[in-house]
Parts: C-alpha cells; sequence; structure tokens
C-alpha cells in the first residue's frame, strides 16, 4: 500500500513528488515529518532597575523534536535495515557474542533527507538533511489518513540543514564568535588533541600578600610575598565506546604522572587551551596535582575523568615594595605601608609613655 500524500510539518505533499532516504538508501512508506530546531539564548539583564537588557548569548543549538511516520510493513523494513547495518558496523566487533547477534538498531548512526518539489509549482521546493541521527522512540499508531497501522519514530539528529529555491540555510552557528572560542571542547598536549569532551574547571591565581596587622588596629601592612602556583582542573567526558582507548592512550602518556618522561628526564606539560592562555591566568606550563578515574557521569551513558594540575614555573625574586594606591585622588603619592608603619609606632610610643606614667603614680602611692 502506497499512501497518495505526505505531510512535512503543516505542508501537504503528494507521495510522487517525495522522496526519502537514510545513509543515500531510499525509504517508503512515509507519511509523514515532522521536526523542529531551537537557539535557546540567554538574554542578560541590567543590574539597574527599569534599565532595558544588556544583550543575549549566542545561544545553545539542538533540534528537540523529529518524528517520522511510516506504515507498518515499510517500518519493519526500516528496523531490520537499521538492525542489519548494526550488525555489519565495526563497532560492534567488540562487542560480547549476545548483543554481536542481538544488535540494537537504535544503537546506528544515519543521515535522514527528504526532498519535495511538485512539478506544477517549480518554485515550491523543499531539501531537509538531518545528520547524526539515532532511533530514540517508537509508537504505534494508527493514521486516519492512510486508514492503516502505522509506526511513529522518534528520531534524535545533531543538526539539521534546509534547503529551497532561495537557497541553504540553518540555524546553528559555522562562525563562532570570539567568547565562543574560548568555550574550545578539547585540549592539546605535545601536538595531541584529547579525546571526547574537555571543560576546563575553576582556573585560579592566588595573589600572595603577607598582612601585617596591629593588634587593635584597623586595616595592616600589606608586603608582596610572591604569588603560589596557579590552579585548575579539566573534566573530560567520553560517551562513545570508541572514545575509550584514544583516552587510554592519551591519559598514560600526558596524564598519569606529574610530567612527561623524555630521555630519562621529566618535563612539565604545556597544555594548550584558549581559557588557560587568556589574561588574567595566562598559564605556559603545568604538572599534574591530582588524578581522578573514570566515573559514571549520568545514567544516560556519559563517564568521565578530572585531572587536577599546578602551574609550573622557576622561581624568581619578588621585590618587597609595595604598590600605591590607584584610584583614589592624590593617593599615588601616599606611601601607605610607610604610613601606617608611622601611625603603628605613634601607638607604641603612646602605650609606652601612658605605661611609664602609671608606673610613676604607683611608685609615688607606696611611698
Amino acid at each position: 500500500m502506497n499512501p497518495k500524500f505526505v505531510r512535512v510539518g503543516k505542508n501537504v505533499w503528494s507521495m510522487r513528488s517525495t522522496r526519502f532516504q537514510a545513509n543515500g538508501s531510499p525509504m517508503t512508506g512515509i507519511l509523514a515529518v515532522d521536526y523542529e530546531q531551537k537557539r535557546t539564548r540567554k538574554t542578560i539583564a541590567s543590574r539597574i532597575a527599569g534599565a532595558p537588557p544588556l544583550g543575549r548569548t549566542t545561544g545553545l543549538y539542538s533540534v528537540p523534536t523529529m518524528t517520522v511516520r511510516m506504515l507498518k510493513e515499510d517500518s519493519e523494513q526500516f528496523a531490520a535495515w537499521l538492525t542489519t547495518t548494526a550488525v555489519n558496523s565495526p563497532a560492534n566487533a567488540g562487542s560480547l557474542a549476545f548483543f554481536k547477534t542481538n544488535p540494537s538498531y537504535a544503537d546506528v548512526l544515519f543521515s535522514f533527507s527528504l526532498q519535495c518539489s511538485e512539478a506544477s509549482d517549480p518554485l515550491n521546493t523543499l531539501t531537509v538533511l538531518a545528520s547524526d541521527c539515532v532511533v530514540e522512540g517508537k509508537k504505534s499508531v494508527f493514521d486516519n489518513g492512510a486508514g492503516a497501522l502505522a509506526d511513529e519514530y522518534t528520531i534524535s539528529a545533531l543538526s539539521l540543514v534546509e534547503k529551497d529555491v532561495t537557497g541553504q540555510r540553518s540555524m546553528y552557528s559555522t562562525v563562532p564568535n570570539a567568547l565562543d572560542a574560548l568555550a574550545q571542547d578539547y585540549v592539546t598536549i605535545g601536538g595531541d588533541r584529547s579525546p571526547g569532551r574537555a571543560t576546563i574547571l575553576d582556573p585560579k591565581r592566588e595573589i600572595g600578600w603577607d598582612v601585617r596587622q596591629a593588634y587593635a588596629y584597623s586595616n595592616a601592612v600589606l608586603v608582596p610575598k610572591g604569588n603560589p602556583p596557579a590552579t585548575f582542573a579539566i573534566r573530560f567526558d567520553f560517551w562513545d565506546p570508541a572514545q575509550l582507548a584514544p583516552w587510554t592512550a592519551f591519559s598514560s602518556k600526558y596524564l598519569k604522572r606529574s610530567g612527561v618522561i623524555k630521555d630519562g628526564k621529566a618535563y612539565a606539560l604545556a597544555i594548550n587551551h584558549p581559557i588557560l592562555q587568556a589574561q588574567p591566568i595566562a598559564l605556559q606550563a603545568c604538572v599534574v596535582a591530582k588524578i581522578g578515574g573514570l566515573n559514571k557521569s549520568d545514567d544516560e551513558g556519559t563517564w568521565g575523568s578530572t585531572i587536577e594540575f599546578l602551574e609550573y614555573g622557576q622561581p624568581k625574586i619578588v621585590a618587597q615594595t609595595p604598590p600605591p594606591v590607584i584610584g583614589a585622588a592624590g593617593a599615588n603619592s601616599f606611601d601607605v605601608p610607610t604610613q601606617q608603619q608611622a601611625d603603628l609606632n605613634g601607638l607604641r610610643e603612646q602605650q609606652t609613655s601612658r605605661a611609664d606614667g602609671a608606673a610613676k603614680a604607683l611608685t609615688g602611692a607606696t611611698r
């Protein structure tokens, strides 16, 4: 049975004017296709009450929903094709015996495309390409239009591209802005790119001060004492079994010890990532400080490992001259620590004078 019409969103096309493919192979018996794209943005509010927002972020792109409804017999052929693809997949070669012979068609990645063009209206055309698709759900339904049983597949796609007579359109950005570039999904060490996704966590540089505060005195004398090493961590996340072998090789080479051993010598790591090289952190080299093993991040199958690092650098002498105050009127010529020390000396003289006076009074009273 072949349906006479196909619905794509709110538009209805004749069956003869449509073509559907999965990985380039024809799909038949399709009754309806629905899809949605989003760029979820965050509006940045002003701190001033009543003022308009300051702007909005670039946004997170997603394809939240995509469904394909097809006749029951065609659905069975589609599921059989996916299962055969899963059996012959190289990723299935390392599976347990049961899964080799009983693979899940929901594990197969495929591309989905549709083309619609009415001969009577050459300007009315539509092409949609969905990439990196997987089946996430299947529901048996009765299609009233076809008057037959059907299956409705829920499909997860990573991206969609639409094309018509006016050209190609997509909602996702192919040219990231400067802020998005900081959110690079990987690090490189020694020219090797980390597998999976890498997220820089809490890069921090502490400024070292020797705080010299007198008893019963507000504020204190501040003397620079040098900065301790900067700290940060990297969270490595994995969701594809194929990422495990590259992670084992990458972590064994660079992350099992404090540094890299080469020619019998230990070397610090130069980890390249825009956040680590950006001001004010500006890290040049680091060593491994703490190693976290693989752990399951969620129930959907994400695993990860968190590695902590310390900045590495040759010790150097820091001048003990305190900086002047910047931004206060006339304060640049005011030596704050020197004035505090003078006040402290004056307080000590007053305390000494009072103590001497009390001692003399006490001596006179006892005579």
